[in-house]
């Protein structure tokens, strides 16, 4: 359901005065303002997990034990509720912006996909061994998995962020007709994916997330 049916049926009046295009940055911009909080929440507390985790099979000291347990609590809620608010923007690229996902959909849909098969499948994995297997598996086991649910975090975070450096600075591509449409086309997937802009969002948003925590 795109904004402006949704906001036919809750406010026809407004419906009709407000641009389609300006509900779709609003439906959109609200969507990722929720789900920014919850991603943040999941890549800052990676290295926090992981040392704990260390620290907890290394010395089996309670503070550690505990501060791990609770913690790794705290991020499979942030897990799960950046999945639930993470899906629909993904329906929104097609819903609320259908021209440019037509045009850009071989440039942005690979990232977008390597993100879920590779990241969040990884995260979603090990993570059930960091809540359920700390007595069932051994500890160099356990201490792996931490290590892979933050590298998961991180990785997630990389290959957003590279749809989102290609969207400021777009590089690798050119634009050819397809079907009567004018449509980009990956020519360079190193320059398209490592934009000048990628690294220094990476840099930041991992920092910003891990202060923020």
């Amino acid at each position: 359901m795109g904004p402006i049916t949704l906001l036919s049926a809750v406010d026809p009046v407004l419906a009709a005065f407000l641009p389609p295009e300006l509900a779709s940055r609003m439906q959109f911009g609200w969507t990722i303002s929720v789900h920014i909080i919850f991603a943040s929440l999941s890549i800052g507390l990676a290295p926090f997990i992981i040392y704990f985790t260390w620290k907890d099979v290394r010395t089996n000291e309670q503070r550690y034990t505990r501060l791990r347990s609770f913690w790794v609590k705290v991020f499979a809620a942030g897990f799960v509720m950046g999945t639930v608010t993470g899906i629909p923007m993904s329906f929104q690229f097609g819903t609320n912006f259908p021209q440019f996902a037509e045009v850009a959909g071989e440039l942005i849909g690979g990232p977008l996909a390597f993100e879920a098969k590779m990241a969040f499948f990884l995260e979603a994995v090990f993570l059930g061994v960091l809540l359920y297997g700390r007595n069932r598996v051994k500890d160099r086991t356990y201490v792996i998995s931490s290590v892979l649910v933050g590298f998961g975090a991180w990785l997630s975070g990389f290959w957003i962020l590279i749809v989102n450096a290609w969207m400021q600075t777009p590089r690798g591509y050119e634009m050819v007709t397809r079907n009567g449409m004018e449509i980009a086309k990956l020519t360079d997937p190193f320059a398209a994916f490592f934009t000048p802009r990628m690294p220094w969002m990476y840099v930041h948003m991992m920092n910003a997330s891990v202060i923020s925590v």
